[in-house]
């Protein structure tokens, strides 16, 4: 008798520090009578309390659209945190990966605070197929960059690739730099061969040229890539973006192990809420996901153990 009223001082006394409320219920605070973690997993999946918290935490992961790739767990080796890190497969192609790699490469565009907007066009006459016409403009936009930097000195840029609906290609170009004087550019590109018809224009807001960038990454890259075999979606010169593209990278910690799973990551995180006793940490739009134990037996239960309880897509 005793020994049943420490343990139910500790469980109470546990529960009483958790910093979140609902902590406080009472499946949580009798796991930590039960030495059998499938048990205590039982328990909390049945109290109203955290199944309730569980999927208001969730909801936002889950309302993400991934491309059904799952999730890479990273585990401390000690136990004190699993990082959940949803993968996708970073192809323009997929519908899922696509749009998601466009509001990156446009928020990077806009963090460059490019000053103008360029457009540069090919003449549909002088070539029989699109792809010829691409050939050309990839040569002569090599030269115009040199020509450019001839005559105003830095010219840093991030162009984009867009086929107009007659099917031949246009270069729009974000510019960092000096002005440039549209009669000159524009007689310089029909020196080279391609055409006469630029527009050069002042960007009012960079978000604005970050969202135009942007929707000629989606708007045609599919039928880009079939008319004139692109691969690069978007190029910039080696200056132009202030910043580097930060990848967040799973661990580098040799006290952790990494495992991949196809569950997605809302079921992994939900599962580790709900049966398991974990608290997410970090913010729900985060790219990665950080989870502690409550330190009850459930939060113990092997990473292998977990993983087996989910359903693969």
């Amino acid at each position: 008798m005793p020994l049943l009223y420490s343990r139910e001082a500790e469980a109470a006394r546990f529960a009483r520090q958790q910093k979140h409320a609902w902590t406080h219920s009472p499946a949580i605070a009798t796991d930590l009578r039960h030495t059998s973690p499938r048990t205590a997993a039982a328990r909390r999946s049945r109290d109203p309390e955290v199944r309730k918290m569980a999927a208001h935490r969730s909801e936002p992961i889950r309302s993400q659209e991934f491309c059904g790739r799952g999730a890479v767990i990273v585990a401390a080796k000690d136990g004190s945190k699993i990082t959940v890190v949803p993968t996708r497969c970073k192809t323009w192609m997929c519908p899922r990966c696509g749009p998601v790699l466009a509001r990156l490469w446009g928020d990077r565009i806009a963090d460059a605070k490019p000053q103008r907007f360029i457009t540069l066009t090919a003449d549909p006459y002088k070539w029989p197929r699109p792809d010829l016409a691409y050939d050309a403009m990839k040569d002569a936009w090599t030269a115009l960059v040199r020509l450019i930097r001839q005559k105003i000195g830095t010219f840093e840029y991030c162009l984009v690739w867009e086929l107009h609906h007659s099917g031949y290609p246009h270069l729009h170009v974000c510019q960092r730099g000096k002005y440039i004087p549209q009669k000159w550019l524009s007689r310089t590109w029909l020196r080279l061969g391609i055409g006469q018809v630029v527009d050069i224009r002042s960007i009012s807001t960079r978000r604005g040229a970050a969202r135009y960038a942007t929707k000629y990454m989606l708007k045609t890259v599919k039928a880009t890539r079939d008319a004139i075999g692109l691969t690069r979606v978007v190029t910039a010169s080696r200056g132009f973006f202030r910043k580097p593209l930060i990848k967040p990278s799973p661990t580098n910690d040799i006290d952790s192990t990494t495992t991949h799973t196809l569950a997605h990551p809302g079921d992994v995180i939900e599962a580790l809420i709900l049966r398991f006793g974990w608290t997410l940490q970090s913010d729900p739009g985060a790219a990665a996901f950080v989870l502690v134990p409550d330190g009850s037996p459930a939060s113990r239960t092997p990473l292998e153990t977990i993983l087996a309880t989910l359903p693969e897509r």
